[in-house]
């Protein structure tokens, strides 16, 4: 029986997440995912555990893991440029992260997936969908058919990304929203909950929250 060496990179709610769909793939996979530890530069967390996984060191730390994989685990829309800073100074051992898919996705294998992303169960990502590096697609999302979403996305829980449409890097897209068909949405974006969004919101870092949607501040 195979298996992939694993080091997480962030230590937090999110990492619970990861950690459980890892063992619900461990379930019906023959390739089983060991996960050896976590990289966190959070000083309170040194040499301590996350079910009963142990916080191995800091994330700079990276480089002494020279056969292990790595996955990413920071997903809150406040961490989310910090999560572009650490993809960035991590790139050099970007061919070592993987992608996390629960067994449940249901995936079109005219799709295209990126590298280091997360799909969680129930999620379905339709025909010629392309899923940039490094993004996460929470419980019961929908991507449909031709959709685009740059790298280093959230997509809530139930997100509906309808067909065509695109979202700009770096953007999180909060649970229960809807992208609607062919809109564009700016890097960098918050769409806020159960937003529906039925114009092209190009401008960067907006927060955009209703129905019909609308920017209500900028994420700075």
């Amino acid at each position: 029986m195979s298996k992939i060496n694993l080091i997480l990179l962030g230590c937090g709610s999110s990492t619970l997440e990861v950690i459980d769909i890892i063992r619900d793939i461990n379930l019906k996979s023959n390739k089983k995912i060991n996960i050896m530890g976590i990289l966190d530069d959070n000083k309170k967390l040194s040499k301590k555990k996350i079910s009963s996984i142990p916080i191995l060191g800091k994330i700079n730390e990276i480089s002494k893991f020279k056969d292990e994989h790595f996955f990413l685990t920071i997903f809150s829309y406040q961490n989310r440029f910090l999560r572009d800073l650490i993809i960035k100074k991590t790139k050099k051992y970007h061919k070592q992260f993987i992608n996390v898919i629960h067994p449940n996705a249901i995936i079109s294998k005219n799709s295209n997936i990126g590298l280091g992303c997360m799909v969680s169960n129930n999620t379905n990502i339709h025909f010629g969908a392309q899923i940039g590096n490094f993004t996460t697609i929470s419980p019961c999302a929908s991507v449909a058919p031709y959709a685009k979403i740059n790298k280093n996305c959230f997509i809530g829980h139930s997100v509906v990304v309808s067909s065509k449409s695109k979202i700009g890097k770096n953007s999180y897209l909060g649970f229960g929203s809807s992208i609607l068909e062919n809109i564009k949405i700016g890097e960098g974006s918050r769409i806020l909950p159960n937003t529906i969004v039925n114009k092209d919101i190009t401008r960067k870092r907006g927060v955009i929250f209703g129905s019909p949607s609308r920017i209500i501040a900028f994420d700075i």
